[in-house]
């Protein structure tokens, strides 16, 4: 079982797991102390089948379902004004409340201090496929969400596998008074064939609108295309058409984003070397760890299908040519300082068969030239990227 846990003022959650051979009421106390020490204590909705290799876990790391929940925010300090529906937050914990009803009663309603969690645990652990498990608990999130936007308010969708809610008995350190998280109704446990016959046949995601993508220059091999694809693709060509906005930028190549519907807080945080961005919110349709670009794009326009992704950014190759600025971008800033060499030779070979490679090569001289490259060097390099092209060319016949 994931136990997390978020200190006030920093970034992202600390991992803790707790093993079925561990006594829960210890388990429990060692919570109940982290929280009174000054931190947000997180319990995981689902059991996981291992301790995960790296972080606090992800949706492939679950082990089937145990229950169904959902996070209902109202409106107040800490919940951002607009939300992706254009709908207000519920007024109070009592309109949140009243979008429950003609459910079946959940096992705990839970006020957090700024909404309410409803749990419908089950009353035996249901091993269930990741697919089938996936749509379930997207489903009900989707039917509890349609349920507030006949009443005129917005639920976020919290429908993920991963998903971490406030343990109660547990201080909530995001608001002035530091309310205490606490059970405020119980009720019975519940089949999953009897809530999961409540769901509505699921309607296929409408298609997004094209999203501007930047062919990558130069190289049709797959691992090419996608390194040339990321050094000249920016952070905020991805992230900001999909509503995240830039919080904080250290002006070295790290940035903090916050994800849609919040106007405040760390959600995730970009790098540029290496290229890969760190996201810490299940609020949003990228999945919690670490994702590169390709990884971003996937999810953001193909529903997570990175090989999707990756013919939508090979398929105007042929046309666009070589890119010299991207493949100057690349040179000086696709990598360690000391690869630069091996960068310029790469680079080198993409603008070999070009009628101006002459000119060209300048560029890509100069790009590293300033990362540091001794000049003659970066010439030797570029000598040998445009000659191991042309002993590579095809002969004719």
């Amino acid at each position: 079982m994931a136990v997390p846990y978020r200190v006030a003022g920093r970034d992202g959650f600390v991992p803790r797991f707790a093993s079925p051979d561990v006594d829960v009421e210890d388990v429990a106390a060692r919570c109940i102390r982290i929280a009174a020490a000054g931190a947000d204590q997180y319990t995981g909705v689902q059991l996981l089948g291992a301790i995960p290799a790296r972080g606090r876990g992800g949706a492939a790391d679950t082990a089937g379902l145990s229950a169904l929940a959902v996070d209902v925010d109202v409106e107040g300090d800490g919940h951002a004004a607009t939300t992706d529906t254009g709908l207000p937050l519920p007024p109070s914990q009592e309109a949140a409340v009243g979008i429950l009803a003609g459910l079946p009663d959940p096992t705990y309603l839970v006020a957090t201090g700024g909404g309410v969690h409803a749990w419908w645990i089950f009353n035996r652990h249901a091993a269930v496929d990741l697919v089938d498990a996936k749509r379930i608990v997207r489903g009900w999130s989707d039917l509890v969400r349609g349920r507030a936007h006949g009443l005129g308010w917005h639920v976020d969708q919290t429908g993920d596998l991963a998903r971490v809610l406030r343990l109660p008995g547990t201080i909530n350190y995001k608001y002035p008074g530091r309310p205490v998280v606490e059970i405020v109704a119980s009720g019975p446990r519940h089949s999953l064939d009897e809530l999961a016959s409540l769901i509505p046949a699921q309607e296929p995601e409408p298609e997004r609108s094209t999203a501007f993508v930047r062919p990558a220059s130069g190289g049709a091999d797959a691992a090419e295309v996608t390194a040339r694809w990321s050094a000249e693709t920016d952070w905020a060509t991805l992230l900001e058409p999909a509503g995240w906005t830039c919080s904080r930028d250290n002006c070295h190549g790290e940035r903090h984003w916050t994800r849609p519907g919040k106007t405040s807080g760390t959600s995730a945080v970009s790098h540029d070397d290496p290229p890969v961005l760190h996201v810490f919110t299940s609020g949003s349709e990228l999945p919690v760890g670490t994702s590169t670009k390709l990884d971003v794009y996937a999810g953001l326009h193909h529903g997570g299908d990175v090989r999707a992704a990756w013919h939508t950014i090979a398929s105007l190759l042929a046309a666009a040519g070589p890119n010299v600025a991207g493949l100057a971008r690349f040179v000086a800033d696709g990598g360690p300082a000391e690869r630069t060499g091996g960068r310029l030779v790469w680079a080198a070979r993409q603008i070999a068969t070009e009628a101006d490679r002459n000119i060209l090569i300048r560029q890509l001289i100069r790009a590293a030239v300033d990362r540091g490259l001794p000049l003659d060097t970066a010439a030797r390099a570029a000598v040998r990227g445009l000659r191991s092209q042309e002993r590579t060319a095809p002969v004719g016949h």
